[in-house]
């Protein structure tokens, strides 16, 4: 079995699909560090929030409860980040949408024309 190691450059992909149309194509370990860098920029950048809170959680002292037990003040939740307030809204939209539609429907309008007034194709009106 052939392995090739290779940048992700479309053009070397297709070069190795002509030369060795059989050999199994893998990232070298640069574009494997590269694509785990961004995969995690990303997590960091999209989960910040929580994180700063484990990390204000971890320098906290413990509180002895009289049972004996230790407990760790939590701070309250962050207010909702932008992207799931994004998600909202889109889901917002598509149960207004979805609405309209059952509306225009029980009026009696033909499939097509639904589809016309609320800028979906018929076949997503039928579904």
């Amino acid at each position: 079995m052939e392995v090739i190691a290779r940048d992700r450059a479309s053009a070397y992909a297709e070069g190795a699909r002509q030369g060795a149309s059989e050999a199994t194509q893998v990232a070298d370990r640069f574009h494997l560090l590269q694509n785990l860098r961004e995969a995690l920029d990303q997590v960091f950048t999209t989960h910040h929030h929580a994180l700063d809170a484990v990390n204000a959680a971890v320098g906290q002292q413990p509180i002895p409860l009289p049972d004996g037990t230790v407990a760790v003040p939590v701070p309250p939740p962050a207010t909702p980040p932008l992207v799931q307030q994004q998600a909202a809204q889109r889901a917002a939209r598509r149960h207004a949408l979805y609405d309209e539609v059952w509306a225009l429907h029980r009026q009696g309008w033909p499939t097509t024309a639904i589809a016309a007034q609320v800028g979906r194709s018929c076949r997503t009106i039928e579904r």
